[in-house]
């Protein structure tokens, strides 16, 4: 292959998707060097979030949840539009921790 053309393609295997390539990282020889590091920085974050708080569903007057409809706004970066939730910690050792993290 040249080398010195870009061709993301002759990295395609037919009929397989690479879930980690993502177009956010580039390709082939300029792909993102930091993308491993990029991706464990997130799930280290996401597990540390789910590991101190629990995240439900809002419930409404008569403690029934709230249903959560998956909206996406749109533009260059897409994200999921606003919508209600409860967070609580998950006990009070959680709790603590939090505190003493962030002082």
């Amino acid at each position: 292959p040249d080398t010195g053309r870009f061709d993301p393609e002759r990295y395609f295997i037919p009929g397989v998707r690479d879930p980690r390539s993502t177009g956010a990282f580039g390709f082939g020889r300029r792909i993102c060097s930091g993308r491993h590091m990029a991706m464990n920085s997130v799930f280290l974050a996401i597990a540390s979030i789910l590991q101190v708080f629990e995240i439900s569903k809002e419930r409404d007057g008569s403690g029934k949840e709230i249903p959560v409809v998956a909206e996406f706004c749109s533009g260059l970066i897409s994200s999921v539009t606003e919508f209600k939730c409860t967070i609580r910690t998950r006990s009070p050792d959680a709790e603590e921790l939090i505190i003493r993290s962030v002082s």
